[in-house]
Formats: structure tokens, C-alpha cells, sequence
């Protein structure tokens, strides 16, 4: 909502989004936040022994595509950091 209302010039220059925008970014780093500390959560699951990490991936991963499409677009630090993570996680279990 943020993204649009910043390209509608009158939205953008009225005083009711000027109130609400720091709740908004509130919001938006707390989103952030939670979101990094579930997937970190799921990705964890990979790293136990004898874990079938395909089925991990496409029945559990892929499902929160849309998530890591938000932290993508969103903050950009957290979406660096989980995919340093899941390349360190799969690079140590091709590579072990």
C-alpha cells in the first residue's frame, strides 16, 4: 500500500498517509522480522542428518515464495542474509 500511495501524487502530498506512514514502517520492519526468523527456522530443518531436502523444498519452502518475494522488495539485508544462508546450507550438503 506504501508503493502506491507514494506513486499517487495527491495521496502522496496528503496529510492523513503523512500520519499513518510511521506506523506503516512499524509494521513493515516487524513483518520483516518475524518473517526472517520463521524462514530461518525452516531452513534449519535442512540441516539435519539424513533429511530428504528435496521434499523440504518443495512441500515447505516453495510455499513461502510470496514471503521471500516481500523481503525482497522490502529489505533487501534480510533477503541477502537468508539466501546466504540456504547457498551455505546446500553448498554443505553437495559439497560434505
Amino acid at each position: 500500500m506504501l508503493n502506491n500511495a507514494e506513486n499517487d501524487k495527491s495521496f502522496a502530498q496528503s496529510r492523513a498517509l503523512e500520519e499513518v506512514r510511521p506506523e506503516l514502517e512499524k509494521l513493515k520492519f516487524k513483518v520483516c522480522s518475524r518473517a526472517r526468523n520463521f524462514l530461518i527456522a525452516k531452513l534449519n530443518n535442512l540441516r539435519k542428518p539424513k533429511t530428504n531436502f528435496q521434499i523440504i523444498q518443495e512441500s515447505i519452502l516453495l510455499r513461502y515464495k510470496p514471503l521471500v518475494h516481500f523481503l525482497r522488495d522490502h529489505h533487501l539485508e534480510t533477503y541477502t542474509e537468508l539466501t546466504s544462508i540456504y547457498t551455505e546450507i546446500m553448498d554443505s550438503i553437495y559439497y560434505a
